[in-house]
């Protein structure tokens, strides 16, 4: 195993190092040829037929794990420049944005002029070269998770061995997946593939971005700050794209915009489940507002009222379907 003694400050090398070590034990258990191949520099040819799958294999994990490790270094530089020198001084952020517009001499009411015309519009798309399964992207993402929880100086050396191990263990699952899908997908699959990407990080990550804009926005002019809110929607091709895929019909347009509101209905529902478990405010101390009694009657303040708030909501949600 590596030194369990990593400093959580670690250039993109070291994090790279640790990420080929770990890859390299589990190549010398799988394909010890392929291991030893990589030990010398992986300059020595190749094998020219199927024996040659393990080593490319053995590469293309290399290079993945080079990126995920070039990722997390990137986010732990962006959160150390903001820590050391503020947020104004991130490139690329909201508030180094701000802060060069106030420096061109923008005032308050041309930036506020500017943020209502604002339109973002990222669109989804399921290209044919994108052939990678959703399983492998959640393994780079827990590896990625791993390496963020490395950060922390908290750990024993004992408890940092675990995660290394951890790590080990989803980069063995990479060598013993199949990393490309050998059917065409569905349209269904597509449409899921697509919906993907909102479960497991944009439902979370666009709350986020709106805070940070919304502080930066403050920082630079607090009166106008509260109401403000950058203008991001999303588009897809998925389900939808007439011109490149003749399978997609108007039937299938209804289902993959009926599967982006019920998966967006489940976050919210998920999210009010969340609150409803987490708040334990008494309605006998805080009464409740007036506003919210046509959804949720004040004779509900009793005990399993957090179960008559998460059972309702589905069900008004199922009648507007």
């Amino acid at each position: 195993m590596p030194d369990p003694g990593l400093p959580a400050d670690s250039d993109a090398a070291a994090l790279r190092h640790l990420l080929h070590d770990l890859l390299a034990e589990v190549v010398t258990q799988r394909a010890p040829e392929v291991a030893t191949w990589l030990a010398t520099g992986a300059t020595a040819p190749i094998p020219a037929d199927d024996r040659a799958i393990p080593y490319l294999q053995a590469l293309n994990i290399r290079f993945q794990l080079s990126r995920i490790a070039e990722e997390n270094d990137a986010m732990r530089q962006r959160r150390r420049i903001e820590a050391r020198e503020g947020a104004e001084n991130v490139p690329g952020s909201f508030a180094a944005a701000f802060a060069g517009l106030a420096q061109q001499g923008m005032d308050s009411a041309a930036i506020d002029a500017a943020v209502a015309k604002l339109a973002v519009v990222p669109t989804m798309t399921a290209h044919p070269t994108e052939a990678k399964r959703v399983t492998i992207l959640e393994i780079h993402r827990r590896i990625y998770r791993r390496l963020v929880e490395l950060e922390t100086q908290r750990w024993t050396p004992r408890e940092r061995e675990a995660l290394y191990i951890e790590i080990r263990c989803e980069i063995e699952l990479l060598w013993l997946t199949g990393e490309l899908r050998l059917e065409r997908p569905s349209l269904t699959d597509e449409i899921n593939w697509g919906l993907q990407f909102f479960r497991n990080s944009l439902f979370d990550a666009v709350p986020q971005l709106y805070e940070r804009f919304i502080d930066a926005r403050a920082a630079f002019a607090p009166q106008s700050a509260v109401s403000e809110r950058p203008c991001l929607r999303f588009n897809t091709w998925i389900g939808g794209d007439r011109d490149g895929n003749p399978n997609v019909t108007a039937e299938v347009t209804r289902a993959a915009i009926s599967a982006g509101r019920l998966a967006a209905l489940a976050c919210h529902i998920e999210g009010v489940e969340r609150a409803a478990r987490r708040l334990s405010i008494s309605c006998r101390i805080v009464p409740v507002p007036r506003a919210i009694w046509p959804h949720w009657p004040p004779s509900s303040c009793k005990a399993g009222a957090a179960r008559h708030i998460t059972n309702a909501i589905p069900m008004r949600f199922s009648d507007r379907r």
